[in-house]
């Protein structure tokens, strides 16, 4: 990221970050001020709002309100100048640093950060179990790790590990 960072480059780079929860907001937003004017942040989230996840235990309770737990994000990023897209991310292409959109959007970029938090399943805990499973096999195949791949190609969908 140091490269991005230092602002040697005269070439506009682009910063992409996927998801906007704790770690992706906070990340684009220090981005964006680290960043020289010319270089572009992009943050790709299906989610309109941030949720202060950890307040969630109030609404049943009707100690809060959802807006009380809410905001919406894109006034926050434009205002910071930063470009929000609404939308998923389902596929990477780490050869070519392109993000596939829901939306059929290819986004190319210099520097990737993937921040989308952990898979909440309708029952509201999280999918503890997975997450073991793809720590083993990212740690044993250090090509697949690298490259992203499921092993027959340079591509990587969610969902695959």
């Amino acid at each position: 990221m140091m490269a991005l960072l230092d602002g040697s480059s005269s070439r506009a780079k682009r910063a992409v970050v996927v998801g906007s929860s704790f770690a992706g907001l906070t990340a684009a937003l220090e981005l964006r001020r680290r960043l020289d004017p010319h270089h572009e942040v992009v943050v790709l989230d299906p989610h309109a709002n941030f949720t202060f996840i950890p307040s969630l235990i109030w609404l049943p309770l009707r100690l809060r309100e959802p807006g009380e737990i809410t905001f919406a994000l894109a006034p926050v990023y434009q205002r910071k100048g930063i470009r929000f897209l609404n939308q998923a991310a389902i596929r990477l292409d780490l050869d070519s640093r392109t993000v596939f959109t829901a939306r059929a959007e290819e986004i190319g970029y210099d520097r990737l950060l993937l921040a989308t938090g952990r898979a909440w399943r309708s029952t509201g805990s999280a999918v503890w179990g997975r997450t073991a499973a793809t720590r083993r096999r990212c740690a044993t195949s250090s090509t697949r790790s690298r490259r992203g791949t499921n092993g027959s190609g340079s591509s990587l969908t969610p969902g695959q590990w």
